[in-house]
């Protein structure tokens, strides 16, 4: 389907479309409108292949164009595993709209699991999600799509390369002097 790898579970009227009006990173967003107040909607994915006991973040990028009422909970993003739920609950009627702005959610992988489903919620409204990732550790990053999500033509292998020379130097930089100071050097 167009939104391959993502089922939409809904517990309401909220209907998913693929948008090129609103996107953060590349051609398209997931423009979600939504029905009922407080209704139980999102779009999920699940990823495989995570390490039971690790920490993960998931982010993604928001773009709230319309708001009457939050999404059910006042829930924004959210990971479901075989074991447990948590949830970045920062969607309610009063939540800034016209802007792009990300959220994330820190997570630990309980033993014996190694998949997990991220939440995209839709509240009373119309919103755009954008540049949806997973990734090991507890700071969102930039997004940095796979080799096989980059149209051919618009990045040369070597502006690739040189990426993920900078993301290997920057975690190389963390795990030396801590996340706090290099947080500190970069604000100086």
């Amino acid at each position: 389907g167009y939104l391959a790898g993502w089922s939409q579970l809904s517990f309401g009227t909220t209907t998913p479309s693929l948008s090129t009006t609103r996107k953060y990173r590349g051609a398209q967003s997931v423009k979600l409108v939504g029905g009922a107040a407080g209704q139980d909607a999102f779009l999920a994915a699940t990823v495989n292949g995570l390490v039971p006991g690790e920490k993960y973040t998931a982010s993604a990028w928001l773009y709230v164009e319309s708001i009457t009422a939050g999404a059910y909970a006042g829930r924004s993003i959210g990971v479901q595993t075989p074991m447990s739920f948590s949830s970045n609950d920062t969607l309610s009627a009063s939540h800034a709209t016209g802007q792009w702005v990300r959220k994330s959610l820190t997570f630990t992988m309980p033993a014996n699991d190694t998949s997990a489903t991220i939440r995209l919620y839709a509240p009373q409204g119309v919103v755009y999600w954008d540049a949806a990732q997973i990734e090991a550790g507890d700071v969102a990053t930039s997004y940095s799509p796979r080799t096989d999500e980059i149209l051919p033509g618009t990045i040369q292998a070597a502006q690739i390369a040189a990426n993920e020379k900078g993301v290997q130097e920057l975690t190389r930089m963390v795990a030396h002097f801590g996340l706090d100071m290099v947080r500190a050097y970069m604000r100086h």
